[in-house]
């Protein structure tokens, strides 16, 4: 019996393990491979096929190959060509499905959203929401526990593609390998994920629409383990999290960039990475920005409650390749522009920290429409830049080192205009918010400005100006949003030898409410200042240095000044045409307003409303200047009077007696007060007019030709005598029986003056000797011959007094 069974037993085995074999290897992969179609077509309402299919039935592995799911164009929407794995069978016995060794490669996915908004595989999930059953809604409460795991998982050559038609837009991802092992349990009411070994290369990833191209070359990202709890509360942790890139280059061509952004060695790693309220995950990240610079962040993060503390630095930050961005709000070519920064920062749900220290150098700005240099300054470093919820404080800025330009050109134009974009510029309309009044409070304790240089040139004058101010050294003190008054001291040196010094203090957020300013200018070359002398005096200065000091208080509005000027050695040159120029003569006004060295001062005090809209500065001290200047030279006599203590012209008027040219006594006063002066103005020069009044000169002189005429012992009888002669007896007996006894000899001398005549060269050598006489006088009291003018045209001027004739004295320059 025994020997019977056997080889039935064995025939049997061996029938089982054929009909096993057979099903396994050929029944089940046809079937599988045969119906796919119909069954993904009922399932799935999409077209798909499967190559090949292979099972050993021995060692429960399978493998697909060449599987394509179509969309409903026809085109590829899912394909793999290799798809293994192996089939723990007996695990299932324990609630537990296992694979091994999963792999599946040369996996092509291609996405599409069209312009309709539909994706290419919604008719996909159409059909299935269409046939799934309704649920009724009945809480059903069940407790199981099962385990899936992915003992080893291997996917490579992966490239999804996806097509945004409305955005016209795409992105595509090729993975070389994504390798781990997973698994997914349930206990009851909690579901558990472990990931272990998560390793994913990518060779490229793009990301391509209308407005940007982002590729990402070569990046690789490992994690030695993934936990996930779920039950009433999730949790997780990450072990080991390694993400890096060697070069991720982004480019705007809405900016019409040519070249993009290049950002190069990308890190980012955790040691431990967890939600869970005990841990603190310590984050490191770098970066190698364009243009060889390198952003460094280190952090420990709390996710519950949110904690962040960490410190970064940014070294070599080169702003040159983000320039375009910041040319939508000014047009700043940046040539260079280096940012080296520490920083720690610290922030929570309610509070914000952050303490910056750094330097920002090899600052190089052009205006990018005309392409002319605005700055180069060297470095600005910022020391304890500290932001606490909306609060700014920094301890100190220092600007060192530093150059700009200001250029006025022929059409009142500035090199620094249109460098603001304005809003005509802007493509599209912005809509205006309406944004609440800032609570943003801000204090720097100090800006310095260190060997600073700044060239300035006016070419809407008559005549060029250019000027350099140099070795400026500048501090602020206490800037803030809190009223707080400021302080602020500046020097530096004007052309080569003038020097410049300012000191104010005022609160920038309202300067009218209380400002008081000091500047002092001193040894100013006034010559280079030609320029402006053309256009406002029609003059160019030849020679002259300037110290001015002013002081300028503001209270509410209300402008007090006092500005006190000096001009050592001040020289007029040559005429310039200029129709805002002056109708005075200045040179003279600057011959009486100098001293015996040369030297001028004014004190011109400055008062007004800063309130009124129509207040300018600049015109109210030019508008004073000019009225001293008219009314020193309108009455020239009267300033040299003031300063001898005179309050009137009389200094400039010398009176004769008619028909006489000595010099009285009363008058000598006058010209030795005159010669005091003249010798203090040494540009000045007394102009002496010969002049008579014809009409009264003339009345006198014949009055001392008849007395001279009738000169004797018997004036009576003598007069008599003359008449008779020029007369005769006849006409000399009419008068006397015609006239009144005691009226008798001053008939006859009345009509014995009318035949007196004066010649025009007597009235001329009269007027000479005057001036001569006084010429004369001067000099004899040291006032020597070069201060002294005579006109050589004799006038006939009329004497506004019957008493006496008024000699007027002018003055002028010498040549």
């Amino acid at each position: 019996m025994k020997i019977f069974f056997q080889p039935l037993l064995k025939k049997t085995i061996i029938v089982l393990l054929f009909l096993y074999s057979f099903l396994g290897f050929m029944i089940i992969p046809y079937l599988i491979q045969s119906n796919l179609t119909s069954i993904v077509k009922k399932q799935l309402n999409a077209d798909a096929y499967l190559g090949s299919v292979h099972i050993n039935p021995f060692t429960f592995e399978v493998q697909l190959k060449n599987f394509l799911l179509k969309d409903e164009t026809g085109k590829t929407l899912f394909y793999f060509g290799k798809l293994n794995f192996n089939f723990e069978l007996l695990n299932l016995l324990q609630n537990e499905i296992k694979l091994k060794n999963l792999l599946l490669d040369n996996v092509k996915s291609s996405l599409v959203l069209d312009k309709d908004n539909t994706f290419n595989f919604n008719h996909i999930l159409t059909h299935i929401a269409k046939n799934t059953p309704k649920e009724k809604n009945v809480k059903v409460e069940t407790k199981s526990s099962f385990l899936f795991s992915l003992d080893t998982v291997d996917l490579t050559n992966i490239r999804i593609k996806f097509i945004d038609e409305l955005q016209s837009s795409s992105s595509s991802l090729s993975i070389n390998t994504l390798s781990s092992k997973i698994k997914l349990s349930q206990r009851d009411d909690s579901l558990n994920l472990n990931i272990d070994n998560f390793n994913l290369k990518v060779p490229q990833m793009s990301f391509l629409d209308q407005r940007f191209e982002i590729e990402m070359k070569d990046l690789h990202h490992s994690i030695k383990n993934i936990n996930l709890t779920q039950s009433d509360l999730t949790t997780y942790t990450i072990d080991d999290l390694i993400l890096t890139t060697k070069s991720l280059s982004f480019k705007d061509k809405e900016k019409n960039i040519v070249e993009p952004l290049l950002f190069t060695n990308f890190s980012l790693s955790s040691n431990k990475f967890s939600n869970t309220k005990e841990q603190e995950n310590k984050v490191n990240l770098s970066i190698d920005t364009p243009k060889n610079g390198l952003i460094k962040v280190s952090t420990d993060i709390a996710l519950s409650p949110l904690s962040v503390e960490g410190k970064g630095s940014i070294e070599n930050f080169n702003i040159v390749p983000y320039q375009n961005y910041i040319k939508d709000f000014i047009h700043l070519d940046i040539k260079s522009t280096k940012i080296n920064t520490n920083a720690d920062f610290s922030i929570t749900n309610s509070t914000q920290n952050v303490l910056i220290d750094g330097d920002i150098s090899d600052i190089n700005l052009y205006h990018d429409k005309t392409k002319k240099q605005l700055l180069k300054l060297e470095n600005i470093n910022l020391n304890k830049v500290k932001y606490t919820n909306n609060n700014l404080m920094i301890d100190e800025i220092i600007l060192d080192t530093f150059s700009t330009k200001f250029q006025i050109a022929k059409d009142k134009t500035t090199n620094f205009d249109n460098l603001i974009v304005s809003k005509e510029e802007t493509e599209g309309e912005q809509k205006e918010e309406q944004t609440s009044p800032s609570s943003f409070l801000y204090h720097i304790k100090k800006i310095e400005f260190k060997n600073g240089k700044v060239a300035f040139s006016d070419y809407s004058l008559p005549l060029n100006f250019d000027t350099d101010i140099h070795h400026m050294n500048t501090t602020l003190e206490d800037i803030s949003s809190s009223n707080q008054k400021t302080d602020i001291i500046f020097q530096g040196v004007v052309e080569k030898y003038g020097t410049a010094k300012i000191k104010a203090t005022t609160i920038f957020s309202d300067v009218k409410e209380k400002t008081e300013v000091l500047v002092s200018f001193e040894n100013i070359d006034v010559s280079s200042y030609s320029p402006y002398s053309g256009k406002f005096i029609g003059r160019k200065i030849s020679d002259g240095r300037l110290w001015l000091d002013l002081n300028y208080k503001i209270q509410n509005g209300q402008l007090q000044s006092t500005n006190n000027m000096k001009i050592k050695d001040l020289t007029l040159g040559d005429d310039v045409n200029s129709t805002d120029a002056l109708n005075l003569p200045v040179g003279l006004a600057i011959a009486l307003l100098e001293d015996s060295n040369g030297l001028i001062e004014l004190d011109v005090p400055i008062v007004g409303d800063m309130n009124n809209p129509e207040f300018q500065l600049g015109g109210v001290i030019w508008k004073t200047v000019k009225n001293i200047i008219t009314n020193i030279v309108s009455a020239p006599f009267k300033f040299l009077g003031s300063l001898l203590g005179i309050e009137s012209e009389e200094l400039g008027e010398i009176e004769f007696q008619f028909a006489k040219s000595d010099i009285q006594a009363p008058q000598k006063q006058k010209l030795d007060q005159l010669v005091t002066i003249l010798n203090k103005k040494k540009k000045l020069v007394l102009v002496l007019e010969p002049s008579y009044d014809k009409k009264r000169d003339s009345l006198f002189i014949i009055e001392q030709k008849f007395e001279q005429l009738v000169k004797s012992k018997d004036k009576i009888k003598k007069i008599e005598d003359i008449f008779i002669a020029k007369f005769g007896k006849d006409n000399f007996l009419k008068v006397q029986i015609n006239s009144e006894k005691d009226k008798f000899i001053d008939i006859l001398s009345s009509k014995i003056k009318k035949t007196i005549v004066v010649e025009d060269y007597e009235l001329q050598k009269l007027a000479k000797q005057r001036v001569l006489n006084l010429q004369n006088y001067f000099v004899s009291h040291k006032l020597t011959l070069d201060k002294i003018q005579i006109k050589n045209k004799v006038i006939n001027k009329e004497s506004s007094s019957d008493g006496v004739f008024t000699l007027q004295l002018e003055l002028n320059i010498k040549d």
